[in-house]
């Protein structure tokens, strides 16, 4: 891995990469690219919510609970609960969170 950097570009990710992540424990940086892409979807997923489509875990609950759906008012505190729930054991919360 050049200079100890891993580059996420949503295309290029191995095994070896994720073993030298795993191993060497390199910084982590998204690129240029990627930061398009994850923007475009946030714009679309926004429009969805604000456009009351049923989008599975953000606009509805989970597993069984999936034909249950959140009230606007609840989606950013769903997705906060589901990002705590998920990183449970790893380390304090950080500030913005």
């Amino acid at each position: 891995m050049a200079n100890n950097k891993l580059l996420i570009d949503g295309n290029s990710l191995t095994f070896d990469k994720i073993n030298s992540f795993i191993n060497d424990n390199p910084k982590v940086e998204l690129t240029a690219g990627a930061k398009k892409k994850i923007t475009r979807a946030r714009k679309l997923i926004d429009e969805w919510v604000k456009n009351d489509k049923v989008i599975y875990g953000v606009t509805t609950g989970f597993g069984e609970f999936a034909n249950v759906k959140i009230s606007k008012d609840k989606i950013e505190e769903l997705q906060r609960n589901l990002i705590v729930s998920h990183s449970t054991g790893v380390g304090e919360l950080l500030p913005h969170l």
